[in-house]
């Protein structure tokens, strides 16, 4: 009976007050509106925050790259600091060879180091 009157007199009854109908209809109306806002911001947000995260991998990933770069950088310096040092060496070693092979130096050496001495002409024997 109750919900005849409703319909009758287009008023909702609800807590002893009467609500207009067309009152009831744009609450409801405004419901439907706050729940498709609410979905689109919920969409929104996640769309936001799916973003963010493909934003904060890319930024983790620029900096892992940026990281190896300078790893290659630092071992590309010290492998050229350890040429420099071997071509050093090398032309030091270069040099003793030359000195150790002058002819100065074997004279030196055999006279000295083995007691070797100049032939007199009367120990040189001419053969034909």
């Amino acid at each position: 009976m109750q919900a005849a009157r409703q319909l009758e007199y287009g008023y909702q009854y609800g807590y002893g007050n009467a609500i207009p109908k067309e009152r009831v209809l744009q609450r409801q109306r405004l419901v439907k509106k706050i729940k498709v806002c609410n979905v689109n911001c919920t969409r929104f947000v996640l769309t936001l925050a799916l973003f963010a995260f493909c934003l904060g991998i890319l930024c983790l990933a620029f900096a892992v790259k940026r990281s190896e770069v300078a790893q290659l950088n630092y071992e590309i310096n010290n492998t050229k600091k350890q040429l420099a040092m071997i071509e050093g060496d090398s032309s030091k070693i270069k040099v003793e060879i030359l000195q150790c092979q002058s002819i100065d130096r074997m004279n030196v050496l055999a006279q000295d180091k083995l007691k070797m001495k100049q032939p007199a002409l009367s120990d040189v024997q001419y053969l034909n």
